[in-house]
């Protein structure tokens, strides 16, 4: 059938399933073909929403359009032909008009978006977001089994109430509008969270999802057939589509979000630790902070982070002459060699308690959170660190180190509220200190902060506490 995949694709999806009873993967194919019509190549249209686009006022305007390089014509042509008849856009006398642009993607086809700027200006907001990735990430304690979706241009999935008339382009002398919500608005991922909300409240948490990506994690075979079965059901019902060939079924380890996803734990996408270790020595400010977006997104993996940037962090200071010598070049590999160290990160488990390590040197601090596995192994959950500040940098050792603790609390807050919090540190005097009820004014604020906490002090000795070793 057309727009459907055929039964050949559909077998060989199913043959990269890592599961061993055959049983399961029968059911699973039937699954498949019972609600066949959720992976059709056409966007769905989610049933009984409509989002509707407020404006600050309602003046109209008209941005002249960008030229259309010659190549890409004929394919415009075929996009908008395309869309037209998928009741994506429709012609209009909108006065509301924004530019067109062509967006070309990774397999050389095109996207159709507008340049968006002059409509988000009178666009109110919409203050509604996806959960945190870290959030989405400490659920998946205990999971054996994962499948993954991806929903076909889920945008387009979203209808627009008839304020769509905001959103107009215009292609050879013609204005067309969509009629769905599209690529570049303020409020786009907004819109479709809403949408989607409808459809996937009550699921439990066995479904993760962070805007169009889905994840169906489960702790056993059995219950994640249940799993995909319910979620198929319910995008069915709603009239959602998903890509058939972005679909993993019943798999051991899954890319999700930038990261791979294991029963063990949780790991960088390899792809992206490639990135950073075939980049180049930046040149200037731009590139370095290029580079410093992706390190920052997997800091949780890097046990030193913070010390080994504190050199490379001056560079992009506004007063600060650009100059790269021998002193940052080391750095640069320094970062490099640590990200291209395997590293694995547990799952927290709500049920143990916690470990926090914590360390500090002249210029930063750190600490490890960790957990006891049922092998008796401590397991890193995940590494933070950061430069001191300020007056900061003038504390004696003993100030530095209780505010590694008291920082490190707060920034882990969603693991350690209410749990069992196991304090590693070699240093006596801290332990003393929080103790003690002889301390100034700042310090009796600190320890004040994480009274809420169920501290317990652990003296380890610096030879032994290899994990909190953040900072050379």
């Amino acid at each position: 059938m057309e727009g459907y995949f055929c039964l050949q694709e559909i077998d060989e999806k199913l043959s990269t399933c890592e599961v061993k009873n055959e049983q399961t993967i029968k059911k699973l194919r039937e699954i498949i073909l019972k609600i066949r019509r959720v992976f059709y190549k056409k966007p769905g249209r989610l049933i009984n929403f409509e989002y509707e686009l407020k404006l600050k006022d309602n003046k109209p305007f008209f941005v002249k359009p960008y030229p259309v390089p010659l190549n890409y014509r004929d394919k415009v042509r075929s996009e908008l032909k395309t869309l037209l008849e998928w009741e994506i856009i429709r012609e209009s006398n909108s006065r509301y008009v924004s530019p067109l642009v062509v967006v070309i993607k990774k397999d050389k086809s095109i996207r159709l978006c507008m340049d968006a700027r002059r409509l988000n200006e009178q666009l109110t907001e919409d203050y509604v977001s996806p959960c945190g990735v870290e959030d989405i990430l400490q659920q998946c304690y205990g999971v054996t089994t994962v499948s993954s979706r991806d929903m076909t241009s889920s945008f387009y999935q979203v209808a627009l109430t008839e304020e769509k008339k905001y959103c107009a382009f215009m292609f050879e002398g013609k204005v067309y509008e969509f009629n769905v919500v599209p690529f570049g608005l303020k409020v786009t991922p907004s819109a479709l969270i809403r949408g989607l909300d409808t459809v996937i409240t009550g699921m439990g948490n066995h479904l993760l999802n962070f805007v169009d990506n889905m994840l169906i994690i489960s702790r056993n075979e059995e219950e994640h057939l249940a799993h995909v079965n319910e979620l198929l059901e319910s995008l069915d019902k709603q009239n959602i589509t998903l890509k058939f060939k972005k679909s993993e079924f019943f798999k051991k380890e899954v890319e999700f979000l930038g990261f791979t996803l294991t029963k063990e734990g949780i790991r960088p996408q390899s792809n992206k630790i490639d990135l950073i270790k075939s980049f180049p020595p930046p040149k200037n400010v731009k590139q370095l902070k290029s580079l410093m977006g992706v390190i920052n997104f997997y800091s949780k993996f890097a046990q030193n982070h913070a010390s080994l940037l504190f050199s490379l962090l001056k560079l992009v200071r506004k007063s600060v002459k650009w100059g790269w010598g021998d002193s940052e070049n080391k750095q640069f590999e320094k970062i490099k060699a640590l990200f291209a160290q395997e590293v694995s990160l547990a799952y927290p488990d709500p049920t143990k308690p916690y470990y926090l390590q914590t360390d500090t040197s002249n210029f930063a601090l750190g600490a490890t959170l960790s957990q006891m596995n049922d092998d008796n192994e401590e397991c890193p959950i995940t590494f933070i660190s950061r430069t001191f500040k300020g007056a900061e940098l003038a504390y004696n050792t003993t100030e530095k180190e209780l505010l590694a603790v008291v920082w490190s609390l707060h920034k882990l807050n969603t693991y350690l509220r209410a749990a069992e919090i196991f304090i590693k540190t070699d240093h006596h005097a801290l332990i003393f200190m929080f103790k003690s009820r002889l301390a100034d004014q700042r310090i009796q604020r600190w320890i004040l902060s994480i009274k809420d906490y169920n501290l317990k002090f652990e003296h380890v000795k610096g030879v032994h506490n290899t994990l909190s070793s953040l900072i050379y």
